[in-house]
């Protein structure tokens, strides 16, 4: 027994050199981390607490969804740092069982102000832990509140959706999230009206708040939508956040360009702009064919926004990538006619949107929540299919992305409950990323039946919480005991 423990522990360490080596996927990452508890008991997890943020329970899937690595590549050091404090983290938990129950600052203590000499000491004394022999890893299964410093043999709990979680640095009081619907609004401002609103919405009990989506760019002002595309609306988004936040809920801004999916009454201000001068299905609009200054203009007007956004206090903020609008047009080729970066393959077709995404990070920092809503399927010809929706997600959770939330085409489905829960389970078994569904989501008990069964976490609800905005305390009083 002794030689075997020895093997395997050889054996995952040279698995984790391996994906340093080859810069393989985090499959092989997952795998080399987890072969010691799986050859041991199941049911443990463990919980690197830096920099990649904590383990979840395992539900089926090889890596947690929430690891904080890139899973294809080790692009610059940071990433280099966060692979070699795994090394030695997993040798120093697989050779000796020692239990780092305050090792969050142990880690920040090593790569923030050590020296190189220290992190010399630090490998070899990883290397001579090597030679301990313990019959199991003891593997730290914190939960609020309480620390546990024995091995668990018990399975996981159900979930529940009033359990406390987390997404990055942003704590959720429950797993129900108000998805984002169109909040009408003068000139873009936050009226005492929709005060009035999110205050309701925040009382009645939903841990996390998705605005109405808000326009990035001033030619598209006149949709008389919430507006983020100058410095004269962080004082009301002030008002808001501080508004919601002392009922203790979150709220982040959802960011758009509408394009040709403008709908308003009142004329745009300014030209209308698309992926194709192509005529919209739905709004009749052909828009301008954006050139490469118009691409660069939109995406810098994201980042702007997002900016604001986290200068008026949201906790983060969504790019709303689907449901006809701008990012959703370039990524169907229906739309997009274009041949040059961000057209014909799906690589193009999806090149804004990444780089969207790209230049919100950079605007925001590594800390800000950043989000996105992204179309499962059109189901129309030459629309989005699955497999473009999953290259997305994949590419995104590559980049860091803090959480996907998915939807689809509402009016395609007719089932009552959870219309894109299957793509959404696809979605967060094939990624690292918290994943919220949403369409469909009324019935208390197949939504909790559903985060249990399915790699899903979160719940998107809109229509239900417009009628009743006090639904989640309903829920309290009725399911929570």
């Amino acid at each position: 027994m002794k030689n075997l423990t020895l093997i395997i522990q050889l054996l995952t360490c040279c698995l984790l050199l391996m994906a340093i080596a080859v810069n393989k996927n985090q499959k092989i990452l997952g795998i080399a981390a987890f072969i010691f508890p799986f050859f041991g008991k199941k049911g443990h997890y463990c919980a690197w607490m830096y920099p990649m943020g904590s383990c979840q329970e395992l539900l089926g899937r090889i890596v947690p969804y929430n690891v904080k690595i890139s899973p294809q590549t080790i692009q610059t050091l940071t990433e280099f740092r966060e692979m070699l404090w795994i090394l030695i983290m997993a040798i120093m938990c697989l050779g000796t069982g020692f239990e780092l129950l305050d090792y969050e600052l142990f880690a920040a203590f090593l790569f923030e102000q050590a020296s190189v000499p220290l992190l010399v000491v630090a490998m070899l004394f990883a290397a001579m832990s090597m030679v301990v022999q313990r019959p199991y890893c003891r593997f730290i299964t914190k939960q609020k509140g309480e620390t546990s410093t024995e091995p668990s043999t018990a399975a996981a709990p159900p979930k529940t959706l009033f359990d406390e979680t987390s997404i990055g640095p942003m704590q959720m009081k429950n797993r129900f999230v108000r998805a984002s619907v169109s909040d009408p609004t003068p000139n873009g401002k936050v009226t005492d009206e929709l005060l009035n609103l999110y205050e309701s919405l925040a009382k009645g009990g939903v841990g996390t708040i998705l605005t109405g989506y808000t326009v990035v760019g001033r030619n598209e002002k006149n949709m008389n939508i919430l507006a983020m595309y100058d410095d004269t609306f962080i004082e009301g988004g002030q008002r808001l956040t501080d508004l919601v936040h002392s009922h203790g809920s979150n709220i982040l801004m959802q960011l758009v360009s509408v394009g040709s999916g403008y709908s308003s009454r009142t004329a745009p201000d300014g030209e209308l702009m698309g992926a194709s001068a192509v005529k919209n299905l739905h709004t009749g609009i052909t828009p301008k064919e954006m050139t490469e200054e118009d691409i660069r203009n939109t995406i810098n007007e994201f980042a702007a926004a997002a900016l604001r956004a986290k200068q008026a206090g949201f906790d983060g903020v969504e790019i709303h990538a689907c449901h006809g609008y701008l990012l959703h047009q370039f990524a169907t080729p229906y739309y997009n006619r274009r041949t040059d970066n961000y057209g014909g393959s799906r690589e193009n077709r999806y090149r804004l949107t990444i780089e969207v995404y790209g230049a919100i990070r950079r605007a925001v920092g590594e800390d800000f929540p950043v989000w996105i809503k992204v179309q499962s399927e059109d189901h129309f010809e030459q629309g989005v299919t699955h497999e473009d929706c999953l290259y997305l997600c994949r590419e995104l959770a590559k980049r860091r992305i803090d959480a996907i939330e998915v939807s689809g085409p509402f009016t395609k489905y007719k089932m009552n409950t959870a219309y894109f829960k299957e793509m959404a389970d696809k979605i967060a078994r094939e990624t690292s990323v918290p994943v919220i569904v949403t369409g469909g989501n009324r019935i208390y008990e197949e939504m909790e039946k559903m985060i249990n069964e399915t790699a899903i976490d979160y719940v998107g609800m809109a229509r239900p919480l417009m009628t009743q905005p006090d639904l989640i305390n309903q829920f309290v009083a009725k399911y929570k005991h």
